[in-house]
């Protein structure tokens, strides 16, 4: 079948929106990651999940917490919640509720996994803990027909010093109802979803080669509902002209059935068609495998260039009623996250057989990574994650929620984030730090007049003032004693920004 590739720029597109769009930045002043995203249909609102971490400059921060943030039709912040020692993962809608499922940490150590359901006006309503020493790999569970969460497990059993793969089952009350061992060798099982006939379907990692027979490969596998293998997929593309030569997707690893009942398996490969030695990344990429509802194979899909890596979002595939949609970024590394360099946000549309539609690029002006991607009411895409900002508040890692229309237009955007003038600390001074009642703002030898936006640690918007006298006070006699942040704008957009803590 011909393919029709269609790429462009935002920036040089002028097209007319079919619904809204728009690109947010989220700074909680410490190292952030939004790993997941929900859309409320009847309100049109975001539920987010993100990972607080303690430290602005390492690339590996200590994740101290997780924040739930309630977002309006427009990604502004309403709401908030925070969740003590743990790291969330993915986010599962309900009727009156949401899951999160992830990691909980005792002490800053990996204890075992962990499910909280929550209201949507982020009120935990319940909460389980698996303790589990052996690190669980889990990056996508599922709920069935019956609302039964699934979860595929790995599990270790240290007399006989193997490890075994199951298929825990929950009641929507977090009661296990069933543990179904599918697997005695030694796999990984981290990704997981439920077809239309309830069957569970599930991808499963090699972790220990020794332990394995030439025939053991990863696999995608289909239980039954006794806990019996029934069919299987491999993950294996034969791209080139030879087995040898052919790609697996083997991390960044996402499930999902398509409204017409094929599977699409989405994740990374590594490609040495795509790599050049200048560029030890070069030959990351990411694809698509689409199988029918048994696992069958029907087509396959690189995405990648040479030169760039690039990498896929982890929950990575979004439908509506004729496309889906997978999401990643050109040119992401961990060594590079901290660069001050640019790269794009990329999105692939496909068929429901797996054939290329259409492919969008985003400059968005700052050097992101994406880690969801969701469809919204109005048939257009919401992709979330984070990026690098120099110029930000916290000068770090901050939260990245993007929505796009129905035809991949945005028009909005962060981009003059980039490569923007500071306003330079010299021309004002805010005191005192810790200020009580009032806030001083003094210009020094400047008679612009300033733009003064003051935001608590969620990023919620607390004051707007404009700053016209040479000094000038606030009140803040009203806000609840903590940390703040302010940024302070002038008429050629210059920046500067703070903290003020507020007793």
């Amino acid at each position: 079948m011909k393919k029709l590739i269609f790429t462009c720029f935002v920036s040089c597109i002028g097209l007319n929106l079919s619904a809204q769009s728009f690109i947010n930045e989220i700074d909680l002043g410490n190292e952030k990651e939004i790993t997941d995203v929900i859309v409320l249909p009847a309100t049109h609102e975001y539920v987010l999940n993100l990972a607080v971490g303690d430290s602005m400059d390492d690339f590996f921060p200590k994740y101290l917490h997780s924040s739930f943030l309630l977002l309006d039709s427009i990604g502004k912040v309403k709401k908030s919640n925070t969740l003590n020692d743990f790291y969330p993962i993915e986010l599962i809608k309900r009727s009156n509720s949401f899951l999160v499922y992830g990691y909980f940490s005792v002490n800053g150590m990996h204890e075992g996994m962990a499910i909280y359901a929550l209201d949507y006006q982020l009120k935990v309503l319940d909460s389980m803990k698996i303790t589990s020493h052996f690190p669980v790999l889990t990056v996508q569970i599922d709920v069935n027909s019956r609302g039964e969460i699934i979860i595929p497990v790995t599990e270790s059993d240290t007399l006989r010093g193997i490890f075994y793969s199951s298929i825990l089952k929950l009641d929507s009350n977090f009661q296990i109802i069933d543990t179904l061992v599918y697997d005695t060798i030694s796999y990984a099982a981290i990704a997981g979803m439920v077809n239309s006939r309830d069957e569970s379907i599930v991808y499963q990692l090699n972790v220990d080669y020794r332990q394995m027979t030439k025939e053991f490969k990863d696999y995608v596998f289909l239980i039954d509902r006794a806990g019996d293998k029934i069919g299987k997929g491999s993950p294996i593309m034969p791209v080139y002209n030879s087995i040898s030569d052919s790609l697996k997707i083997y991390d960044g690893i996402a499930l999902r059935e398509l409204p017409n009942q094929n599977v699409v398996l989405s994740g990374r490969v590594q490609n040495p068609q795509t790599y050049v030695p200048q560029n030890p990344n070069s030959g990351d990429d990411y694809g698509i495998i689409v199988y029918d509802n048994y696992l069958r194979y029907i087509q396959h899909e690189v995405i990648g260039s040479v030169d760039t890596g690039d990498y896929p979002a982890t929950r990575n595939i979004a439908y509506d009623d004729k496309y889906f949609y997978i999401a990643g970024v050109t040119q992401w590394t961990a060594s590079d996250y901290y660069r001050d360099i640019n790269n794009k946000v990329r999105i692939n549309q496909f068929d429901f057989q797996g054939n290329l539609m259409n492919t969008w690029n985003y400059d968005v002006g700052n050097y992101v990574r994406i880690n969801s991607i969701k469809s919204t009411y109005d048939k257009g895409l919401v992709i979330v994650g984070s990026n690098y900002d120099q110029y930000g508040n916290s000068g770090g890692l901050n939260g990245f929620i993007m929505k796009v229309d129905s035809l991949g237009n945005l028009v909005t955007g962060i981009a003059n984030l980039k490569n923007k003038s500071l306003l330079d600390s010299k021309y004002y001074k805010v005191y005192p730090n810790p200020a009580k009642d009032k806030l001083n703002l003094l210009k020094i030898n400047q008679f612009e007049p300033y733009d003064l936006e003051l935001y608590d640690t969620f990023g919620r918007l607390v004051k707007a003032v404009k700053w016209s006298e040479s000094h000038q006070q606030i009140n803040v006699a009203d806000l609840v004693s903590g940390m703040y942040v302010y940024r302070i704008i002038d008429k050629e957009g210059r920046t500067g920004s703070g903290k003020i803590m507020v007793e």
